[in-house]
């Protein structure tokens, strides 16, 4: 998945003001060191974004913001992952999916 596929939840082929903001709330706050300030300010606009207006999300589809968007490397991600017990076949909601965010950038913020 790349990132205009992410912003494109509609599958309208067009990205919204809403999708376009996230964007630019994400890189600002990965080059501010701002990444936890922005999940605490904006986490359930990106949750509904990268679910695409669902209530759960595949393990998977979780680790596509920290990859594809801020390009965190592939071994940090996994390490959370690991420490939340979380796999790709995993299915998680709004929750987990602040918590596993929370930890992953308080690492590389």
């Amino acid at each position: 998945m790349d990132i205009y596929d992410l912003l494109d939840s509609t599958v309208m082929e067009s990205i919204g003001f809403r999708e376009f903001c996230s964007l630019i709330y994400l890189v600002s706050a990965s080059e501010s060191g701002l990444l936890v300030r922005c999940l605490f300010d904006h986490g359930a606009l990106l949750f509904d974004i990268l679910g695409a207006g669902q209530p759960l999300i595949t393990g998977e589809r979780l680790k596509v913001l920290g990859l594809r968007v801020l390009s965190i490397k592939d071994d940090i991600i996994d390490e959370v992952a690991q420490n939340q017990h979380l796999k790709y076949s995993s299915i998680v909601g709004f929750e987990e999916f602040q918590v596993f965010y929370f930890e992953l950038f308080s690492l590389v913020d």
